[in-house]
C-alpha cells in the first residue's frame, strides 16, 4: 500500500526546518501502528473507526510537533495520540463521576491533545461508534463543532503545520476569539503556501 500521510508529515517537517526565524522544538514521528493496536481501537469504537483513521495509524501511531518563532511570538503543537488510546477510557482526564455534572463530556475523544487544556476529539457515545466529524474540546469547559472529519482535519493541520489554537477557527462560536483574528493575521507572513479559505466555520 502507497503511504498517503507519511510523506506529507516528512514534506511538513523539512518545511519547518527550513523557515526562516522559526525554530523546531519538537518532531517525533512514531512507527506504524500494529495490526493489535488497530484492533483494540476498533474494540474499544464499537467495531468501526472513523474514516481516515485506519489509513493514517497504519503509517504512523501518534505524533508530536513543537516550533516557535523567534520571540516565541508564533507556536505551533501538534500530539496526535497512539490509536489504541484514543477510544479507551478517558475517566479521570476527560470526565469524572465523583461530582454532580462530571460526567458531561464522557463521550469526547482526544485524538490530538496539542495542549493540556484543548485537544480535537471524536465523539462517541455508550454502546455506538464514534461520530466521522471532529470536535474542539475545552477542557472541562466547553465543546463545539469544528466541521471536517479526521482526513479533513490532518489536511489543515499540516497547510497550517499545527499553529497553537487553529482549531478555533473552525468553530462557529470562537470566531471572536482572538486566536481566530491572530492566526489569520500572521499564517499568511508565516508560510506563502496558506490557504485562508479552508480555515472557516462549515
Amino acid at each position: 500500500m502507497t503511504a498517503i500521510f507519511l510523506p506529507l508529515v516528512e514534506a511538513m517537517l523539512r518545511g519547518l526546518k527550513q523557515t526562516p526565524g522559526l525554530r523546531l522544538l519538537r518532531a517525533e514521528i512514531a512507527p506504524p501502528a500494529s495490526p493489535a493496536a488497530l484492533t483494540t481501537a476498533r474494540n474499544y469504537a464499537g467495531y468501526r473507526l472513523p474514516a481516515g483513521v485506519p489509513e493514517f495509524y497504519s503509517e504512523m501511531n501518534g505524533l508530536e510537533v513543537g516550533w516557535e518563532s523567534a520571540g516565541g511570538k508564533d507556536q505551533g503543537s501538534v500530539a496526535l495520540l497512539p490509536v489504541e488510546r484514543i477510544f479507551g477510557n478517558w475517566k479521570g482526564a476527560i470526565w469524572f463521576d465523583d461530582f454532580p455534572g462530571g460526567d458531561r463530556f464522557r463521550a469526547v475523544k482526544p485524538f490530538d491533545f496539542f495542549q493540556p487544556e484543548g485537544c480535537a476529539a471524536f465523539l462517541q457515545t455508550t454502546d455506538r461508534p464514534p461520530d466521522e466529524k471532529v470536535y474542539f474540546h475545552a477542557v472541562g469547559e466547553e465543546l463545539c463543532a469544528m466541521g471536517c472529519t479526521f482526513s479533513e482535519y490532518i489536511e489543515r493541520m499540516l497547510v497550517c503545520r499545527g499553529y497553537l489554537y487553529w482549531q478555533l477557527t473552525l468553530c462557529a462560536e470562537t470566531q471572536a476569539n482572538p486566536e481566530v483574528a491572530n492566526f489569520h493575521a500572521r499564517m499568511p507572513h508565516l508560510f506563502p503556501d496558506f490557504r485562508a479559505e479552508i480555515f472557516r466555520p462549515g
